[in-house]
């Protein structure tokens, strides 16, 4: 099975319209796109994070033919969500996502990140499928392959790599805000829920963190 990572370019004046508004608005930093499904109708249904002006957005997006609703939920003033609607056969971006995701043997894997004018996105699946996939760019757009290679799956398994102590420890940790900003508690506090020394504690945050962003950077890499 093989993992690849893509990167999609479009000038802002040739872009799709979807593709403009979460990779070209200047109402947001980034988008990314948590979750998609086609419905037996047709209708896709997009729900995507929103780093940036969630309320400008959803403004922009109404005026987009293609798109039949918007809904929105925002988290403080500069982030939120956005569950997007978009008719059947209504934007060259879904369609030409339509034709790639609906090869078999292959899948995207979420998050699909957009940014800076580009859209990243993570795909697994059979290789002659992969090759199929890319060998026509999406309508008129730049598909560049960043990196191919053997599919690790190391993320799925970060947690399972933990011991009994140190997924406990987290989980405390997590519990009493000590990964809150400001944090909410300090390692002596950690420690006393978990009735040892606070230097034990603290090893055992430190290498339960070690597993879980090796993982994550192994099999994501950095998203820059």
């Amino acid at each position: 099975m093989k993992h690849l990572r893509a990167t999609v370019r479009a000038d802002r004046e040739d872009a799709p319209p979807i593709f403009a508004l979460l990779a070209h608005s200047p109402s947001i930093e980034e988008g990314r796109v948590l979750e998609m499904m086609t419905a037996l109708d047709d209708y896709k249904t997009f729900f995507v994070a929103i780093d940036g002006d969630v309320t400008a957005l959803a403004a922009e997006a109404s005026d987009i033919q293609a798109i039949e609703a918007v809904e929105t939920v925002h988290v403080g003033e500069d982030a939120g969500y956005v569950l997007v609607v978009i008719k059947p056969q209504g934007e060259p971006l879904v369609e030409a996502q339509r034709h790639e995701t609906g090869v078999h043997g292959v899948i995207p894997r979420m998050p699909v990140v957009y940014r800076d004018g580009m859209m990243r996105a993570r795909v697994i699946g059979d290789p002659a499928q992969l090759q199929e996939m890319f060998e026509h760019d999406p309508v008129d757009m730049v598909v560049t392959i960043e990196e191919i290679g053997e599919f690790r799956g190391n993320i799925d398994t970060a947690w399972a790599s933990l011991s009994a102590r140190q997924c406990e420890a987290l989980e405390i940790a997590a519990d009493l805000g000590y990964y809150e900003q400001p944090r909410g508690a300090t390692l002596k506090e950690i420690a006393a829920e978990l009735g040892c020394a606070p230097q034990t504690a603290s090893d055992h945050l430190q290498k339960a963190e070690g597993k879980v962003i090796t993982a994550a950077l192994d099999e994501f890499g950095p998203l820059k």
